[in-house]
């Protein structure tokens, strides 16, 4: 997701390279490799995938890194891309794209808005650009445990800044529980995250469009208590999905747009190291001169990641994820076989 919210939306994007794989990150246990080509499987399926990061080019990944070898897993080969160069053709020429929170929204902006290509997406940011949700903060935010404590001066000025996270579990819908996305969890709370503290992107279910299909929320009794600049009385989607031609978000007298394809909303939200920015990561960031006084660098976190894990998706949050990746990847064969069968 975007991390500088305001004039530079959610977060700061980091250089990537367009035309080569990148290192990976350390493993929970902090040992680098470097990523290997495309598994022979991968190669057979043919099955592309266009991963946009926040990393700069030559770097390991450390919080994104689960989501490139869950791809792998499921047989698809990875392009690791820049924010600021990605284009609408690299997506429309990948069987699924992939965008993280990590990058920053204003980079990629609306250039990918009108792709057909499935996507999964955990960044607010793009959200609001492309119709998923409303444009404004009060429609669709995030949670965060350092921007919760660590305010921009505009914020403290306009007297709204994202809650703390709520907890590490999110309430599957009634009518979420029978859907694929719900990976065969049941009407209730399930734990995404393995901890209590770490950033979710949110939705207010009116500031969704009428095609949105709700699968997880976040629970009601921990964000009643919110400001009201968010609506606490709305319902916060977490986990939800536009099918391909489903109506998405618009403004009252505005006409609806249909989704150019399908999109996936997943909930984390994280920077390249975790749920906190780097100092790196701020730079730019207007008005927040406490934020770099409470920052750390980046060469700290990659210490500190060898000690945690940078993205801690629970294991049910991981069957979520896999079930995620399912969807994408049967819409993908769907449109393959379209083309070949015309």
């Amino acid at each position: 997701m975007t991390r500088v919210l305001g004039s530079v939306l959610f977060g700061y994007a980091q250089a990537q390279s367009s035309s080569h794989f990148l290192q990976k990150a350390p493993s929970n246990e902090g040992n680098p490799t470097t990523v290997s080509p495309p598994s022979e499987a991968a190669v057979e399926a043919g099955y592309r995938a266009l991963f946009v990061v926040g990393t700069e080019p030559g770097q390991p990944l450390f919080a994104d890194l689960v989501f490139q070898q869950q791809l792998e897993l499921h047989g698809f080969s990875v392009r690791l891309i820049k924010d600021s160069e990605a284009t609408f053709d690299d997506c429309e020429e990948s069987d699924v794209m992939l965008v993280s929170a990590s990058i920053s929204g204003s980079a990629l902006g609306k250039k990918v808005n009108e792709c057909t290509t499935p996507q999964l997406i955990w960044e607010v940011g793009l959200y609001q650009n492309n119709g998923m949700a409303g444009p404004s903060h009060e429609d669709a935010w995030v949670t965060s445990p350092f921007w919760s404590e660590y305010h921009q001066d505009a914020w403290n000025k306009a007297g709204y800044a994202p809650p703390a996270p709520t907890g590490a579990e999110i309430v599957i819908t009634k009518d979420g529980a029978t859907d694929p996305l719900a990976a065969g969890f049941q009407h209730g709370k399930v734990p995404i995250f393995s901890v209590e503290n770490f950033g979710q992107n949110w939705v207010n279910m009116n500031s969704l469009g009428k095609g949105a299909k709700v699968v997880g929320i976040l629970p009601d009794e921990k964000t009643r208590h919110w400001k009201e600049e968010t609506s606490p009385l709305q319902q916060k989607a977490v986990l939800f999905y536009y099918e391909q031609g489903a109506e998405l978000y618009a403004a009252e007298g505005e006409v609806p747009q249909p989704s150019p394809g399908l999109r996936i909303a997943f909930p984390p939200y994280n920077f390249v190291y975790g749920s906190d920015p780097s100092c790196e990561e701020l730079d730019g960031v207007p008005g927040c001169d406490v934020c770099h006084e409470k920052c750390l660098t980046a060469s700290v976190w990659k210490v500190e990641d060898q000690k945690q894990n940078p993205m801690p998706l629970s294991d049910d949050g991981m069957k979520i994820l896999d079930a995620a990746i399912r969807m994408l990847k049967e819409e993908a064969r769907k449109g393959a076989e379209q083309n070949f069968f015309p």
